[in-house]
């Protein structure tokens, strides 16, 4: 193919110090993927935080680049990142300005945090050419965008569980007090009339609860019990096993972007991924210490 003569002429150009310092580049861009998915979200943790701020975790989804695989073949509970007895700091209920200065600030810097993976992914894949496809381009921004259906599958079953959980309560009177609605207050509104009014409040009360930071937090969602829907297993598993392929792939495309010096990668590349990804970290930190407050004050 014509690309591949014209890298042959362009290395045959090149001193053996640069081609040394592009090899240099391709070895530390080959551990990016693994550096990365050590300090990112994990899917059981971003799977938790959906239940209460879907957006905000989608967001968080594209911020960081690689997830930790999960142990292949092997459920994870995302309640144990509230239960675990490692996880000691919880953050206690804030004042209204204050939960709306955090939740704005998670939005801000999680959005930047998504813009700036996704960019650089883009940079990568004009900039440099890839040993074994010389003419693609997108495949640094498919490994930034791939985490995202790693963690839908981990959100759908942690999804599936809290519904089953859901509804071995409601058949338990004793664990699920009546409450009075709008329907017992009111029992002579149409029918038409009721459900949009209900459809409507179920709507605020979603918006509310995504803008609200989980230590605010007005429900506790139920936990996983000990029976777990086969299909939450198969999903669970499934997130594991594509995000251990994700590390594969990612390894595969940068370990082979060549024409990138080291320079480049320490200057333009590693800080902003690296940045991104601890920006998402710290972001599900103050959220799951949320929910373990909650979860400690709803026990007690």
């Amino acid at each position: 193919m014509t690309c591949y003569h014209t890298e042959a002429c362009v290395y045959e150009q090149l001193s053996p110090d640069q081609q040394l310092n592009f090899q240099s580049a391709l070895v530390m861009l080959g551990l990016l993927p693994t550096l990365l998915s050590t300090i990112g979200p994990g899917l059981p943790e971003v799977a938790l935080i959906s239940s209460y701020r879907p957006v905000l975790s989608f967001i968080l989804s594209l911020g960081a680049p690689a997830t930790w695989p999960s142990r292949i073949l092997e459920y994870n509970d995302p309640q144990k990142a509230v239960t675990s007895r490692e996880a000691k700091w919880s953050l206690a209920p804030q004042k209204a300005w204050v939960a709306i200065v955090i939740s704005l600030s998670q939005y801000l810097f999680s959005l930047g945090a998504a813009a700036n993976v996704l960019s650089t992914a883009v940079e990568i894949g004009q900039k440099s050419v890839l040993a074994w496809s010389c003419t693609a381009t997108f495949t640094p921004l498919l490994w930034t965008l791939w985490p995202a259906l790693n963690h839908l599958l981990a959100i759908s079953s942690y999804h599936i569980v809290r519904r089953a959980s859901m509804r071995r309560i409601s058949n338990d009177p004793q664990r699920l007090p009546r409450r009075t609605g709008l329907r017992d207050r009111a029992p002579n509104i149409p029918w038409k009339v009721f459900n949009i009014v209900q459809s409507s409040h179920r709507v605020a009360q979603s918006i509310a609860a995504e803008a609200r930071i989980c230590a605010n937090q007005d429900v506790v969602h139920p936990g996983a019990s000990n029976e777990v829907p086969l299909t939450a297993v198969v999903l669970n598993v499934a997130a594991g096993c594509l995000a251990f392929v994700h590390i594969i792939f990612g390894t595969a495309v940068f370990s082979a972007s060549q024409f990138i010096s080291l320079t480049d990668v320490m200057q333009s590349i590693l800080w902003r991924l690296v940045l991104s990804t601890v920006i998402c970290r710290v972001v599900l930190i103050v959220e799951i210490a949320g929910l373990r407050a909650l979860q400690q004050e709803a026990s007690s």
